[in-house]
């Protein structure tokens, strides 16, 4: 009961952390997720992307867009209610688009840093509160003016081995987002 009470809080920082992210943004994005693990793990997530860095790349790297996200996650085994995992994440993630400079479907890929307040869930021992989140995934801008879009990303969460245990929590992640 304390996880889901715990969950809830999370869910509401998350809706206010928007809502402060949509008062003050010009172009940049905010976006929704659900999250699920064959680990019998659901989550959350709130993520908010300001507007691209301005970053040239080299010609053989194709035309990317370089973004910072920032997100707050929140992860609970459905199985059992006291076993629930809050992340802090920065990532920088890049935006290739796959048929042409203005097309609507994208690649993205990325791996950024986290935090985590618990380190086992659902049988995983992730062993530290410092995770990399690394991602791959496709995004879909589904309106004409661009603004709005879905995406779907495997996420995988792991202290690269600088502590032992380390297996990891794998997510699929479907996601909305939208321009401001």
């Amino acid at each position: 009961m304390k996880a889901l009470l715990r969950t809830c809080q999370t869910g509401l920082l998350m809706i206010g952390l928007g809502l402060i992210g949509a008062m003050t943004a010009s172009g940049e994005t905010l976006s929704l997720s659900g999250s699920y693990s064959p680990s019998e793990v659901v989550g959350g997530r709130l993520s908010y992307r300001p507007d691209p860095l301005p970053v040239v790349f080299p010609a053989w790297l194709g035309t990317p867009t370089l973004f910072l996200e920032f997100s707050l996650n929140t992860w609970v085994e459905y199985r059992r209610d006291d076993e629930a995992i809050t992340s802090l994440a920065l990532s920088p993630v890049m935006q290739w688009p796959l048929f042409g400079d203005h097309d609507s479907l994208f690649l993205e890929a990325g791996i950024g840093l986290a935090l985590i307040d618990f380190i086992q869930i659902a049988g995983h021992d992730l062993s530290s509160h410092f995770q990399f989140e690394d991602r791959i995934g496709l995004s879909w801008a589904y309106r004409r003016n661009q603004k709005a879009s879905l995406s779907l990303n495997i996420f995988h969460y792991s202290n690269a081995g600088l502590k032992q245990p380390n297996q990891g929590l794998n997510l699929l992640v479907l996601g909305w987002s939208y321009r401001l």
